[in-house]
């Protein structure tokens, strides 16, 4: 992990994401040791509203369920 961040700021890729954003910091992450679960988990959270990522960044996961839960508009 040390490595990966370690890649984003020195900006090895100049074609990857962070590479007009650095310095990047880790906030959050899980550990699994199948790569196609961490994939889809990586997709999931991208899928998130920004509250919600906020909300799990923090820890604060009764928000994070509260903005799970879907509105109805009348």
């Amino acid at each position: 992990m040390d490595r990966r961040i370690a890649e984003h700021n020195e900006g090895v890729n100049t074609k990857s994401y962070t590479f007009t954003r650095r310095p990047v910091n880790l906030v959050y992450y899980e550990d699994h040791t199948d790569p196609y679960f961490a994939i889809q988990r990586e997709k999931q959270i991208k899928g998130w509203s920004r509250r919600k990522k906020i909300a799990m960044i923090e820890g604060n996961w009764d928000k994070v369920i509260e903005y799970s839960k879907r509105t109805k508009k009348r």
